[in-house]
Order: C-alpha cells, then sequence, then structure tokens
C-alpha cells in the first residue's frame, strides 16, 4: 500500500494545500494592511472570495468528477492553480513591480479554486492507491481512506 509512488504525491499535495490554508488565514490580514493599507473590510473581501470560490468550486467539481472527470487531470490542474496562486499573493519577487490588491484577490481566486480541486480529488485518488495496492475489502479499503486523508490534512 505504501509503496504505491502516486499514494505519497497525492498525500503530500494533499498537506500542501491543507497547511497553505493553515498559512493563509493569520497572516493575509496583516499582509493587506501592511502593504495594501486596507481596512478590515477589503480583508475580509479577500477571504469571501477565497471562500466562495473554494465552496462552489468544490461543488461543481465533485460533480464533474462523478461524471467522468479524471481525478488525477483536475488533481493536477489544482497543484498548478496553487502554485500559480501562492506566486501572486505576494507576489513574487520577478512580480514586485505589479503588486495590487486586485492581484492579491484574483490569487486567492487562483488559491480557492486549486484547493478545492486538490482536496475534492484526494479521496478518490487515495481510494485508486488502496485497491491497486491490494486492500479489497470494502470496510478495510474506506477506513484506510478515510485515515489516510485525515493524517494528511492534520499533519
Amino acid at each position: 500500500m505504501f509503496r504505491e509512488p502516486s499514494l505519497w504525491v497525492v498525500l503530500f499535495s494533499t498537506f500542501l494545500a491543507v497547511t497553505n490554508m493553515g498559512y493563509l488565514e493569520p497572516t493575509l490580514p496583516v499582509y493587506f494592511q501592511t502593504m495594501f493599507k486596507a481596512s478590515a473590510t477589503y480583508s475580509g473581501l479577500g477571504w469571501l472570495l477565497f471562500s466562495g470560490v473554494y465552496a462552489s468550486s468544490s461543488l461543481s467539481l465533485g460533480y464533474c468528477i462523478d461524471r467522468g472527470l479524471s481525478p488525477r487531470l483536475l488533481h493536477a490542474i489544482g497543484l498548478v492553480t496553487l502554485g500559480i496562486g501562492c506566486q501572486l499573493v505576494g507576489p513574487a519577487t520577478f512580480l514586485e513591480s505589479i503588486k495590487s490588491i486586485w492581484l492579491s484577490y484574483f490569487a486567492l481566486v487562483l488559491l480557492g479554486f486549486g484547493t478545492s480541486a486538490v482536496l475534492v480529488t484526494a479521496p478518490p485518488e487515495i481510494l485508486r492507491c488502496l485497491e491497486d495496492g491490494g486492500i479489497g475489502e470494502p470496510v478495510k479499503l474506506r477506513s484506510g481512506v478515510s485515515g489516510l486523508y485525515q493524517a494528511a490534512s492534520s499533519l
């Protein structure tokens, strides 16, 4: 089971997505206030964008996966989107000249979608990895998916 390399990729990317959310939540309001002299209203608007996109895309992406969209493809798109969003929210040093609050808002939209894409696709991918690893009993399989997903998101 743990010899499956794709399982480690899914677990690590789940860890990264949850860590990204946990890191941004306390630091982003301070960043908005110091960099853009933004009020709490503008900081809250950023979190509203992140949360709204996360919630709506979680529902729509789950529906698309149920209808046959490849979880692996969506997982990869989510990781790329997370990477781009992390580069823009700062922004990265090579983007220092275009620093604006609207760029940060756009980055939060990308981060909301990317986080959703990674976290929605993780359980089906863990399930596939465990099935490939030889765990065929339904109870053990579902318990393994739940345990691994919770462990990766709680690190």
